[in-house]
């Protein structure tokens, strides 16, 4: 493992160091780089081995969370472009979408699942992130950027699946670092 501190203005660790103890001062956090007002610590962590970058909060103690998780505004966009809000009952032309959800206001999500007529059309954890062509990514059954998953301020993808005609069932559940998990289902005929 390796890690990665910026926005230091002050490093106090020696150079020649490989391992730190418990409450070790690495540095002083400031504002270095480009930067301009006030900003925070930014820190990575990488698998070496692997050559991963792995979540820091899935390392960090388990603290309580005040927030609660969502799930608003499923919409589905097609593969030309337009998009279809999701509701019980909706009604949408056959075919392959990627299904979006209102970002969650407080917090960040960890874990998505979709499910379409009770198979798995996606499983996303965002604990590690991986390198695709000179990209980070985030796998599921398909590997998403960054500006695939935030595609703007507002959504966060969920999942690409097939919508067969007919009814089907679509299962959103989404989970944060703290273990609380929100699930909705959706009935919608698929013509």
């Amino acid at each position: 493992m390796l890690t990665v501190y910026g926005n230091l203005d002050e490093v106090t660790l020696q150079s020649d160091i490989e391992k730190v103890s418990n409450e070790m001062k690495l540095g002083t956090s400031g504002t270095s780089g480009w930067q301009k007002g006030k900003n925070c610590l930014e820190f990575q962590v990488i698998d070496i081995k692997s050559k991963n970058l792995i979540n820091p909060f899935v390392l960090m103690p388990v603290l309580q969370n005040k927030t609660e998780l969502s799930i608003k505004n499923l919409v589905a966009i097609s593969s030309a472009g337009k998009t279809v809000p999701i509701a019980n009952y909706s009604k949408i032309n056959s075919g392959i979408y990627r299904l979006y959800i209102k970002k969650q206001v407080a917090g960040m999500t960890y874990r998505t699942s979709v499910l379409v007529n009770g198979a798995v059309a996606e499983n996303l954890t965002f604990d590690i992130l991986s390198q695709k062509d000179n990209r980070l990514v985030v796998k599921g059954k398909n590997s998403y950027s960054f500006e695939e998953i935030y595609p703007d301020a507002e959504n966060q993808l969920l999942a690409e699946v097939i919508l067969s005609k007919g009814k089907n069932i679509i299962t959103v559940t989404i989970e944060d670092f703290f273990g609380n998990s929100k699930v909705a289902t959706y009935t919608v005929e698929v013509i």
